[in-house]
């Protein structure tokens, strides 16, 4: 039997919460149930007949609890077999006995409150609470879920509608430029009025001669600015203070004020610099800053605007650089104009320019308020944006997969609760009802034979610890939903009749849109690599990696099947998984990786993710990578054979290996990087389990192994009813971990057929299976790479492309290329410098399409020769 908390998992969460939560009402309805027949039998010794009866038809209502899924008549009077005892039985015969003893009870009413009455309204008590808010604690982390599920979305699409706008920031750019210059060059054009100063502009400019020498001589050194950070000497003092004044922003006033600076700050600048640039001996704490602001007021280096201004804060203040403190540093002085002095250029105006002025003035306002309408509607594309909104994006989904977190440790955490009140809820109605019978028994002085036989057969044949585990799986049976099966998948579109699609688009890093948990065929190969053997090139890269790290660091493989047949930890999952995250968002890639090479780009991600795995524990890699094939969008044997596979061994005692050459004809279907995985998977395993290692796999194409025989089939099953256990928390058979049916079609929950598991991970154990399979994936790969030959020459590829070899390029495909030239000698490998047009597709990048089509005409060499150079 599968634990109670393995049983209670959905991919949309809601479908297995929404059984949970209608199980654990169901039990509370139960017990008050109970209890209301235990409290009605103390009344119904004070009734008569006619109470009894009309109590035995309402307390067994349709709508009650006690009925079963399976429903049975409640007033059958015929003694039931040991087989057919459950708590509804137990009710109902209750019920019974109620129209038939309803004279007989009326003495027993106080010992009845006293002895199970009691007990029962302490237990309900006890316990209602905890399940309401163990209840309301998982609902409202699924409401978190999907509120958080809803934001990443909308942060995507803003992210896209940004990003949208970036191809009209270079045209608007231009043009403001354009216009910039025409304005330089009319300007320089327009007649200026000589300046006339004032007296007072002439007293002001003198007075700021006369300031001009240095005034550093006023300082006293060592100088000490709030007592929290001291200068010993002027050098240091003016060193400091420049990159202070050059660090901080300065914002122009909207108004200029006569006979002050334009140029301010905020106190907000000043502490994030102090914060950011740390000084020695400076502590950057609140109290600190307002210290040292303060001293900069009291020194009259800065100056404050507003009221309060002799008083410095930390926020919201706006401040100016003194003129003696910039002078004393060699700064120029930047003050408004006096509103009386001419000092700015005037332009001589005509009444040809006021007229054209009053005659434009409609049109110009028409066209800025439009202007203002077309602007503030799009939106503006920025680096800062567009950064904003990524770091926005990557919160937003660690806020998601925090959410999801949360919500599974608290399920788990919530049904392994529930699961023990279940069964104490089980045995107190057990308990309850046969200390009712056992007080019927004893304090029933007119008790009859009837009642004496009915007490001892509740005492002796139906209140077992066999009948409570059995009510306890069948309640299991009745409302749970599934197993651990979890899905990236947003909850409405499994929702949607519609959808039966694998989709994953969520994306660890947005902008370089690399996804970890994308479907086998998706993921980054070998081919891209250094191997040329066949049975390796599909296996995705990250897979095989990851493998490899885990045999490197293992050096007993008895204790690395005991990791991989463990149950999966989830909190151990979340906190590597979430350094990955960190990891890849945080990604960028190196000068010498072009951002547009795609599986470059990916595979220097995905070394990035195999160096941090070096540094962790062989555990926390194989509850990693166990976690990681239940979360790829599909699994590694595909879902759309699990029915196919499933209906080959759904007939018990056909002939064996009918049923393995259906397998295997099965598997050599799916695609190659699913097959080749699946193989690399199973050889790990033939090493983890102590069977049959084929010791070529890995080294040559070639492989020859032993035929299985009926006592290795013997063993190899046994070995998969091991590993299909679900007896411990927080497990999962290990085939369930590589084959899955599809999550649309199974949303609301899924439970493997554990039987049809064990014979078909079985099979796939057998050296006699995983030898054709191989064979097959090698006819597969050979095929493929013919095909690939094919289409190249078709193509005119292989005619006009120079022979370069790239990186991205498998090493079996270059010897072939390589071998293919050296048998036609005449076949010209490059192309006139006139006839070579732009660089090709790389032919590992580019297929036909799949699906059948006419004839392929035959080559003309001639012929494509002239037209493919003259498309060029």
């Amino acid at each position: 039997m599968s634990k109670f908390a393995n049983l209670y998992w959905s991919p949309d969460y809601e479908s297995g919460i929404q059984n949970l939560g209608v199980q654990s009402h169901r039990s509370l309805s139960q017990l008050h149930e109970l209890r209301k027949l235990v409290f009605n039998y103390m009344k119904l010794y004070h009734s008569n007949g006619e109470y009894l009866a009309t109590l035995a038809q309402n307390s067994f209502s349709p709508e009650s609890g006690y009925h079963s899924v399976r429903r049975k008549q409640p007033h059958d009077s015929r003694k039931k077999d040991s087989s057919d005892v459950n708590i509804s039985y137990l009710f109902s015969q209750y019920v019974q006995r109620a129209t038939s003893e309803s004279q007989e009870y009326q003495a027993l009413a106080s010992d009845i409150d006293r002895s199970v009455l009691e007990q029962l309204t302490v237990f309900i008590k006890q316990h209602e609470p905890q399940i309401n808010k163990c209840l309301n604690s998982i609902n409202e982390l699924l409401l978190d879920y999907q509120a958080s599920y809803q934001t990443v979305e909308q942060k995507k699409i803003e992210f896209d509608s940004i990003k949208r706008t970036s191809e009209f920031s270079a045209q608007e750019a231009d043009a403001k430029r354009s216009k910039d210059v025409s304005k330089v060059e009319k300007s320089d054009n327009e007649q200026e009025v000589t300046p006339i100063h004032s007296p007072k502009q002439t007293r002001d400019e003198k007075a700021t001669q006369a300031g001009k020498p240095s005034q550093a001589h006023t300082f006293n050194f060592p100088l000490s600015v709030g007592n929290v950070l001291s200068f010993n000497d002027l050098s240091s003092f003016s060193d400091y203070f420049l990159r202070l004044v050059d660090a901080i922003p300065i914002t122009r006033r909207t108004i200029p004020l006569p006979g002050y600076r334009n140029e301010i700050f905020s106190s907000d600048q000043l502490c994030e610099y102090l914060l950011k640039g740390k000084a020695i001996g400076f502590n950057p704490s609140r109290l600190n800053l307002e210290k040292f602001g303060q001293g900069l007021i009291d020194l009259k280096i800065i100056v404050g605007t507003g009221f309060f201004a002799k008083k410095f804060a930390c926020e919201g203040k706006w401040y100016e650089w003194s003129d003696d403190f910039l002078h004393s540093l060699g700064r120029g002085v930047s003050k408004s104009s006096d509103p009386l002095s001419p000092s700015s250029k005037l332009k001589a105006l005509t009444i040809e320019d006021v007229n054209e002025m009053a005659s434009t003035t409609s049109r110009r306002f028409n066209g800025m308020f439009k202007s203002m309408k077309t602007s503030l509607m799009k939106p503006k594309y920025s680096e800062d944006a567009i950064k904003a909104v990524e770091v926005s994006y990557n919160e937003q989904y660690q806020e998601l997969e925090k959410a999801k977190h949360l919500l599974d440790v608290e399920l788990i955490n919530g049904t392994q609760y529930l699961e023990s009140f279940e069964k104490s809820k089980i045995k107190i109605i057990y308990n309850s009802l046969t200390k009712l019978s056992e007080i019927l028994h004893v304090h029933s002085s007119n008790f009859s034979e009837q009642a004496r036989v009915f007490s001892q057969r509740f005492k002796t044949e139906i209140n077992k610890p066999e009948f409570y585990t059995r009510d306890f799986e069948s309640m299991v049976s009745d409302f749970s939903c599934g197993i651990y099966f979890p899905s990236n998948i947003s909850p409405e579109l499994m929702a949607q009749k519609h959808f039966m699609g694998h989709l994953n688009t969520n994306f660890q890093n947005i902008n370089l849109e690399f996804n970890l948990f994308k479907d086998i065929p998706l993921q980054a190969t070998l081919s891209s690599g250094s191997t040329g053997l066949l049975t390796l090139r599909s296996v995705p890269k990250f897979l095989y990696e990851v493998v490899k790290v885990i045999e490197d660091a293992s050096s007993d493989f008895t204790e690395l099947k005991k990791l991989w047949l463990a149950p999966l930890d989830h909190q151990m999952y979340w906190l590597m998984k979430n350094e990955i995250i960190i990891d890849i968002q945080a990604f960028q890639p190196t000068s010498e990786v072009s951002v547009s090479s795609v599986n470059n780009v990916e595979s220097e991600i995905i070394q990035m993710i195999i160096d941090r795995f070096k540094t962790k524990s062989v555990s926390m890699i194989v509850n990693f990578l166990k976690n990681w094939c239940l979360e790829i969008g599909d699994s590694v044997i595909p879902s759309t054979v699990y029915d196919s596979l499933m209906a080959n061994y759904s007939t018990q005692g056909s002939d064996i290996e009918s049923q393995e050459a259906e397998t295997i004809r099965i598997l050599s279907a799916i695609p190659r990087s699913n097959l080749s995985s699946l193989l690399f998977i199973l050889h790990h395993f033939s090493k983890v389990l102590d069977i049959y290692v084929f010791d070529e796999f890995g080294l040559t194409d070639d492989i020859h192994g032993p035929v299985s025989t009926s006592d290795d089939r013997e063993k190899l099953q046994s070995i998969a009813v091991n590993c299909n256990r679900m007896d411990v928390v927080g497990s999962v058979p290990l085939l369930h971990l590589f084959m899955r049916p599809s999550v649309a079609k199974n949303s609301s929950g899924f439970i493997p057929p554990i039987e049809k598991y064990n014979v078909l991970f079985g099979d796939l154990l057998q050296s006699s299976v995983r030898l054709k399979l191989m064979q097959a994936l090698v006819l597969s790969e050979r095929k493929y790479l013919e095909r690939q030959e094919q289409q190249r020459k078709n193509l005119g590829i292989i005619k006009k492309t120079p022979e370069i070899v790239t990186d991205s390029a498998p090493n079996n495909e270059l010897v072939c290329e390589k071998n293919e030239s050296k048998k036609n000698p005449s076949t010209p490998r490059k192309m006139s410098n006139a006839s070579q047009g732009p660089p090709l597709l790389s032919t590992d990048a580019f297929e036909l399409r799949p699906f059948r089509t006419g004839t392929t005409p035959p080559y003309n060499a001639e012929k494509s020769e002239y037209q493919f150079s003259k498309t060029y």
